[in-house]
Formats: C-alpha cells, structure tokens, sequence
C-alpha cells in the first residue's frame, strides 16, 4: 500500500478538504493532513487513479488508442476489430480511444466501443469532429471538435482531424486493404511518428 507521505504528496486531491469520487453519489471529508477511517479503499483508489494515473503505487501507463479504416469496410470484420480491442485493453492498457465519424469503418469502432463499455467501464472513447456539428442535428456528448482543427480551411478539416489524432494516440489500429486513399496514408503518417500499428486482417 502506499505510505502516508506518498499519499501527502499527491496535491490535487489533499488540497481540499473534500474528495468527490465520480464513481458514487456521495462524498467524504478528509482533514488537511490525514485520512479519516471512514474513508473508503474504492473511494481513495478511484481518486488516486483519476490524478496520478497508479493503483497503490503500480504505474500502469495507460496508452490511448486511435483509428483508421476504409469507409467501405465490411460488417464481417467487426469479430475481428472486438478481438483487437479486448486485447489493447487488457495486455496493453489502453483506457482512451479517438475515433472518426465518416464511413463503415468509423461506425464499426464506435458500435464496438460502446459494447465494450458495459464491459470496461473505465475506458473513454472520444468521437474527433472535422466540422462543427449541423444545426439540428443530434450532438453526440462523446463529441470533440479540437481548437487547430476548427481553425483550419474546410478544406484541410478531416487532414488536420486525422494528425490530431495521430499525435494524440500511442496506438493506431487501422484496416487497409490497398496502398492509396486516407486510411493507407494516415497509416504511413503514424508509422513515420513511431506508433504502434495494428492491422486488422482484410
């Protein structure tokens, strides 16, 4: 367990007198300087997670992950995208997962994340925009339209979009089955950045 000074140094949560956990209604108050017993072991783990990124003092370096497909994918390759997912989560520690929203392939993703949440809770998965939502239109609250891609020419929208993500992820899993097109040039592009490249099969 982590010692009562390691616990100290953790300055965003002992700065306040109290500690809300994200993951329960109710909420305890802690004295300045040490932990009242009727403070939780859930409660404290969730809290140490939420701003140091360690369960009881075991750095786990949790990688996020993004994507890149053909739009035309097929729905037959969602076996597959589900096996890939598991094993990022469970092998590689992949909490955070950015995500497209034109084509099959983007659909796929989003289907399968959303699955996987019921059984991950602790996964985030963000929908990265191009273009400032339709009016009218149902707004997704997963939703993130990043400030650079917001400034740049329309034109330029979905390229700025996809390098965002790029740098944003430690991961790319991507589908391609030929070498031009969006999806096989992103590939390049996170391959040239050292990334970690999973290619789903064809």
């Amino acid at each position: 367990p982590l010692s009562f000074l390691k616990l100290r140094k953790l300055s965003p949560i002992f700065r306040s007198r109290r500690i809300f956990c994200s993951t329960c209604l109710t909420s305890h108050t802690i004295d300045q300087y040490w932990l009242q017993p009727i403070l939780s072991y859930a409660i404290l783990k969730a809290n140490i997670d939420r701003y140091t990124g360690q369960y009881w003092g075991v750095n786990l370096n949790m990688s996020s992950c993004t994507f890149f497909g053909h739009r035309d994918c097929p729905n037959s390759l969602r076996p597959s995208l589900l096996n890939a997912l598991r094993d990022l989560i469970e092998t590689k520690h992949v909490s955070d997962f950015y995500l497209g929203n034109h084509g099959n392939f983007d659909c796929l993703v989003l289907s399968a994340l959303q699955e996987l949440s019921d059984c991950y809770p602790h996964i985030r998965y963000t929908i990265v925009l191009a273009y400032l939502p339709t009016p009218g239109k149902n707004f997704d609250p997963h939703s993130l339209l990043p400030e650079e891609v917001e400034k740049s020419p329309p034109r330029f929208a979905v390229c700025q979009r996809n390098r965002w993500m790029i740098e944003h992820a430690d991961w790319i899993v991507a589908y391609v089955v030929h070498s031009w097109g969006g999806a096989a040039q992103f590939v390049r592009v996170a391959r040239r950045k050292g990334k970690s490249v999973l290619m789903l099969p064809s």
